[in-house]
Parts: C-alpha cells; sequence; structure tokens
C-alpha cells in the first residue's frame, strides 16, 4: 500500500521552478498555432487521449 508523501520545502521550490519552464514552454507553442486552428487542434488531441484510454 502507498503511503502518504510530502515534498520538502526544497522538493517545492524545484517542482515550482520545473512548472513554470513547462508552462512557458506550453505558452511558446500555443502561440505558434493561428487562432482559427487552436480550437480543432484543441478537438483532435481530446480525440487521440480518448483513442489512447479506451
Amino acid at each position: 500500500m502507498a503511503r502518504p508523501t510530502t515534498l520538502t520545502d526544497e522538493g517545492r521550490r524545484r517542482l515550482n521552478a520545473a512548472q513554470g519552464v513547462v508552462y512557458a514552454i506550453e505558452a511558446r507553442m500555443i502561440q505558434a498555432i493561428p487562432d482559427e486552428r487552436l480550437t480543432e487542434l484543441l478537438e483532435d488531441l481530446d480525440r487521440i487521449v480518448r483513442a489512447l484510454t479506451d
């Protein structure tokens, strides 16, 4: 059985820093997609996720 875990203060700082980097990369990727394509792309990605979880 899994035991509860908590992050140390340093672990929390590192996690927050990593999340910030990931969010910045995600924002750059999304900015590269024309607005008129973004909705369709997100719908396609949802279909891909559903196909992998079925």
